[in-house]
């Protein structure tokens, strides 16, 4: 009975190994990525040490870790083999170096200062709202006289008023 037992990562660069075990196990890039649920352009990227066309180094070591579980490799000596070299310099081209990674810029609205804009938001609205309500019900009604008109003088006691 073979006991379990993880395969060891090559000495050679994270993506030169990564691909050398890949094939030693006699996967293709379209198997691996079905199997470790990553897309294969990144597979592709990851073996050329092309860390730049991934989606970012949080991302990188996602993949890396579903990527070593499936090569039955162990996820933190891949990892380490990452941290080591995270630019992944290795294998780009060192005239057209590609895009330098640009830091986020942080947001000036908190969570707690968005929450407070949205509640303040909510009670505005229902100022408004009350607002208009109680105008409606204080102010008088519209009234206009259509009969008799506003130019004629009456002498009579009782006038008969006609409008809406």
């Amino acid at each position: 009975m073979k006991a379990f037992a993880r395969r060891e990562l090559p000495p050679d660069t994270l993506s030169e190994a990564l691909k050398l075990v890949r094939e030693d196990a006699g996967m293709s890039t379209a198997d691996l990525s079905r199997r470790a649920n990553v897309q294969e352009k990144y597979i592709i990227a990851l073996e050329a040490g092309r860390y730049d066309q991934t989606p970012g180094p949080a991302y990188v070591r996602g993949f890396l870790r579903s990527i070593a579980l499936v090569l039955e490799l162990s996820p933190d000596a891949v990892l380490a083999r990452y941290a080591a070299d995270p630019t992944g310099l290795v294998g780009r081209d060192p005239v057209h170096p590609g895009p330098t990674a640009q830091p986020l810029k942080q947001s000036r609205l908190t969570y707690r200062m968005t929450r407070i804009l949205a509640v303040g938001g909510i009670i505005l609205a229902a100022l408004v709202y009350f607002g208009v309500q109680v105008r409606s019900v204080v102010s008088p009604p519209p009234l206009e006289v259509t009969e008799p008109a506003s130019d004629v003088i009456v002498t009579e006691p009782f006038i008969t008023l006609v409008g809406s």
